[in-house]
């Protein structure tokens, strides 16, 4: 019997490097996405199955939803400050989700409305650079409109995608 890294056939080498190298984990693959691929991901269109179980929560939606499109979602903790856990804020009661389809952003807003932050607080979420804010309307106008009357419409945010080297 040959030792696997001295046989002269190169089958068993590339075997070894292939076992050796790194796989990327799912955590990984979401972290390699940048605001532009998330905000593709999010105007792909997708069926919605609805949540008609009135203990379902905003944390296991998203989740779930985190996990069929590989996606991340954090909590902005300082806009959510004082408030309870809206991750464990129960979206289905008093009555059920409805199943949609549509883009995948409008099913995410469509999900956090449904979410009880107990002060009358909007939530609504943001594309950061590699994940999807979950934040309030207020401190997103407090972030990115300062000044800027609460009423009224307010100029869109957008994605720009800049590459090193570039000139203007």
């Amino acid at each position: 019997m040959t030792h696997l890294l001295t046989s002269r056939s190169p089958l068993p080498a590339v075997a070894l490097l292939l076992a050796l190298a790194p796989v990327p984990t799912s955590a990984q693959e979401k972290k390699a996405a940048g605001p532009v691929a998330i905000q593709a991901k999010l105007a792909e269109n997708v069926r919605f199955d609805g949540a008609d179980d009135a203990k379902v929560t905003l944390g296991d939606v998203l989740e779930s939803l985190e996990r069929k499109h590989s996606l991340n979602f954090v909590v902005n903790e300082k806009a959510l400050r004082g408030r309870p856990d809206v991750l464990k804020a129960e979206i289905a009661a008093p009555r059920p989700l409805r199943p949609m389809s549509g883009s995948l952003g409008n099913v995410v807003q469509a999900v956090l409305t449904r979410a009880d932050t107990d002060d009358g607080s909007e939530l609504t979420y943001v594309i950061r650079r590699d994940r999807i804010e979950i934040t309030t309307r207020q401190a997103l106008d407090a972030e990115f409109y300062p000044g800027h009357p609460e009423e009224g419409p307010r100029p869109p945010l957008v994605i720009a995608s800049v590459q090193a080297g570039s000139d203007p």
